[in-house]
């Protein structure tokens, strides 16, 4: 479902992108991320920019019933850049968009939307600058905006339908508190 959430969120983007959408600018690099960079990739991220890409941060998983629910969070990481100074990546100059402004305008382009996917509705809750070293020698901005969302999945053979040759249980009963079986109870599974 995380693969399946990035690239919806990714296809989100690029729908409303570009002069005449929602959006009114273009972002000509949308892409998944896998969080790992080194300098040498820092590079060729800042050959065509603005740019956003769509990674998973984290998630967690409790059980309820026959299924589990699965809390995911996303980043999306926007990056921008301008060669006048790192400030007007952050906000912009004349007609270019500064990475603030894309990361406010994505978080209103995610909330509450479900992506047509069965997943709880999207909410952002953060955004942050991410400052690594390489950004300021580039005279780049990078501002993450972090999204909130969920999702349940079945339990292997958790229903009834799915035990199988599992026809019989049998319970011992501590009724005294003293360590040995008083009783014992069997449970047919099959009324057949």
């Amino acid at each position: 479902m995380i693969d399946a959430i990035i690239a919806a969120a990714i296809a989100h983007i690029a729908a409303r992108q570009g002069v005449a959408a929602p959006l009114g600018y273009a972002i000509p690099r949308i892409e998944p991320f896998d969080g790992q960079v080194n300098e040498a990739q820092m590079a060729s991220l800042m050959q065509v920019t603005p740019a956003v890409f769509v990674a998973f941060s984290r998630g967690s998983g409790v059980e309820q019933g026959e299924r589990r629910k699965w809390s995911a969070t996303l980043s999306l990481i926007v990056v921008t850049r301008n060669l006048s100074t790192p400030a007007a990546a952050r906000a912009g100059r004349g007609d270019e968009i500064g990475a603030h402004r894309i990361a406010e305008d994505l978080a209103l382009l995610f909330e509450r939307q479900r992506l047509g996917l069965e997943i709880d509705e999207i909410e952002p809750v953060e955004i942050s600058p991410i400052i690594p070293g390489w950004a300021r020698t580039q005279k780049a901005a990078v501002v993450g905006l972090t999204c909130k969302t969920g999702y349940a999945v079945a339990l292997p053979g958790a229903g009834p339908d799915e035990l199988d040759d599992f026809l019989r249980a049998r319970f011992d009963l501590d009724l005294s508190g003293d360590g040995q079986a008083d009783s014992s109870l069997t449970i047919d599974t099959r009324t057949s």
